[in-house]
């Protein structure tokens, strides 16, 4: 028995990310959000395709950094010591105190990291409100 996929189907196969990150440039130019910088005297072509998307991709990309930062606080650090916290592991009345504290701690600054990572999120549909 062969394969079941048909053989006159040609597959597209997936565009690489730099092709993908040209098209979201492409829709958000860089000229339209910022000036461009004087005295630059390399191509497009030259460029690497990063460096060519346009600057509502650096704020998502910083939102993806602070939600990556949550997302350790959460299964590295909270969760852990919940599990302590509400006996669902066994620990001793020091480590429960001890693990009170860090989820605390853990849990405001994914309080305080949650404001800007919105931000982010919205501004890059919306551009920054200020």
């Amino acid at each position: 028995m062969g394969s079941t996929r048909p053989r006159n189907v040609k597959y597209r196969q997936a565009e690489p990310t730099c092709n993908l990150i040209s098209r979201m440039a492409k829709m958000y130019p860089a000229d339209k959000l910022s000036a461009e910088t004087p005295g630059r005297r390399e191509s497009a072509e030259t460029q690497s395709c990063l460096s060519r998307a346009s600057p509502r991709l650096d704020i998502i990309g910083l939102g993806m950094w602070i939600g990556s930062i949550m997302l350790f606080n959460v299964w590295g650090l909270i969760w852990p010591n919940q599990q302590k916290i509400l006996g669902l592991v066994s620990a001793s009345d020091e480590q429960k105190a001890k693990a009170r504290k860090v989820a605390s701690l853990a849990s405001r600054t994914n309080f305080a990291l949650s404001i800007p990572l919105v931000l982010c999120m919205g501004s890059a549909i919306h551009g920054l409100p200020f």
